[in-house]
């Protein structure tokens, strides 16, 4: 005979959902079970927490609010008299008749009477021949090649079984519904970020964030001293024995875990140097965990910005350039099924940020739709795995459909971050696959708590990552509500 508390979630007698002998024996499982008692409770503080949540508005509302009455009020036609109009009729009316009686253009053109006929029928054009058929549209040599591969493209997924690849490349070609917003967002968000940057600086700004995202406020100690260690690795005496991504990974935390003080503003400016001197040679993971480094680097240290520009600009072409293997052969590396998931994932989140550096928002965004597409693929073919659900998430949560991307939060809670340790590069997207205000983002960060009491590893890269997991509160992205506040507050 079955358990009949067997089909009640922890979430369900959390909230009395449930028959009452099904709810008597669970309440009876959790006095011998004090793991089912644990789960319970974490999920009643859960319910608390979002009972006490509160909504405020953020600095876009008003913008916003303005725009939507503007267009209701461009929609409103305002009522006009039919008698208005009529005496500026009849005026243009005998304006055109008189102008018509005054220039006919039905008549003849007068000809002179001694004009010989003959000298009249051979009369030659003034205009020669051959400049009457010169066409109207010169086409673009550009639009021509970039046409030419287009069908390269298509011809080569035509080949691939990737049916998710050849959606994403016409979604990728798609316009985009209002292409001024597509070329500021990027440019806005860049700005966010600095701006919190600056705003983490304050130590009760970090915590006041972790609190009111479920994060531990309690862990900022801790993320701070592990910031700290990483400057002085990247400053120390030894330090160019570290490895590219160490450098990489140390950078993005220092940057994250927030406050640009002396130290720690010239251990990324030295971080970023080296970066940008093995760049030129880095390729694809290289590459994009370089470049990845760099976008968070310029956030404080703007010297950068032409080195993301040139080698965000390479990374794009690596994957949309035709040449004699890529696209002609073969998929691009990056967008091969043995790519790994993790590097495919921060490259489709690198080139959603390239646009703020210059970078062609048109290209950038078929780019980025294409490595989705490969994860996509990925998955409708039956994988699953905890890294290829949260790396769709993290690389292109918001280029998916609605539906798609609620089913992926909801399949990613099938996982918990502590068991993904000790891969915490693994760890950092799936702590940053769900945005804040996403259905599922307060749960995910109250799961994160468990990794505050992990200890440090030793690997410099996996240290940068496991700071990253533990200021996701206020590192993931940047958050208008926060700014906002602190801009209504000062």
């Amino acid at each position: 005979m079955s358990d009949p508390a067997a089909e009640l979630t922890p979430i369900d007698v959390a909230l009395g959902q449930g028959k009452p002998e099904e709810l008597a024996a669970a309440r009876a499982r959790m006095d011998r079970d004090p793991l089912a008692l644990l789960a319970v409770a974490e999920e009643v503080a859960f319910v608390q927490g979002v009972r006490a949540l509160r909504v405020e508005a953020g600095p876009t509302y008003v913008i916003g609010l303005n725009e939507l009455c503007w267009r209701a009020a461009e929609r409103v036609a305002l009522p006009t008299s039919p008698w208005r109009g009529w005496p500026w009729g009849v005026a243009a009316a005998a304006a055109v008749a008189a102008l018509l009686w005054y220039h006919d253009p039905l008549a003849s053109p007068p000809r002179a009477d001694d004009a010989p006929l003959a000298e009249f029928v051979l009369q030659r054009s003034p205009t020669p021949v051959a400049d009457m058929f010169v066409p109207d549209v010169i086409p673009d040599a550009r639009a021509v090649t970039w046409q030419h591969d287009l069908d390269a493209i298509r011809r080569r997924l035509d080949q691939e079984a990737a049916p998710r690849l050849r959606e994403a490349l016409d979604a990728g070609l798609g316009d985009a519904p209002d292409r001024l917003r597509g070329w500021l967002d990027p440019r806005n968000a860049l700005a966010l970020q600095r701006l919190e940057h600056e705003l983490r600086a304050d130590a009760e700004f970090r915590r006041d964030a972790s609190r009111r995202r479920g994060g531990l406020p309690a862990a900022d100690a801790r993320i701070q001293q592990l910031a700290d260690e990483l400057a002085a690795s990247l400053l120390a005496a030894d330090g160019d024995d570290a490895g590219f991504y160490a450098v990489a990974y140390a950078v993005r935390a220092i940057v994250g875990a927030g406050g640009a003080d002396a130290v720690r503003l010239a251990a990324i400016r030295a971080g970023a140097a080296r970066l940008a001197v093995e760049l030129p040679t880095a390729n694809e993971e290289r590459l994009v965990a370089g470049i990845a480094a760099l976008c968070d680097a310029s956030i404080v240290d703007a010297a950068v910005l032409d080195v993301v520009r040139a080698h965000g600009s390479r990374l794009v072409d690596g994957l949309l350039t035709i040449d004699n293997d890529n696209w002609s052969r073969r998929l691009p590396a990056m967008l091969a099924p043995a790519a790994p998931v993790l590097v495919v994932a921060e490259a489709a989140r690198v080139i959603g940020r390239l646009p703020a550096f210059g970078l062609e928002a048109n290209r950038c965004k078929l780019a980025r739709s294409l490595l989705v597409g490969a994860l996509r693929d990925r998955r409708a073919q039956g994988v699953d795995s905890p890294e290829l659900v949260a790396g769709v998430l993290y690389g292109g949560a918001d280029v998916l459909p609605a539906d798609e991307r609620e089913q992926l939060e909801r399949d990613l809670r099938r996982w918990r971050p502590a068991r993904l340790a000790p891969n915490f590069r693994l760890c950092h997207q799936f702590a940053w696959a769900i945005e804040p205000g996403r259905c599922g983002h307060t749960r995910l960060q109250s799961e994160l708590r468990e990794l505050a009491v992990l200890p440090a590893p030793a690997d410099v890269a996996d240290a940068g990552a496991f700071v990253l997991c533990l200021a996701t509160a206020y590192a993931a992205c940047a958050g208008e509500d926060d700014a906002g506040r602190r801009r209504a507050g000062s």
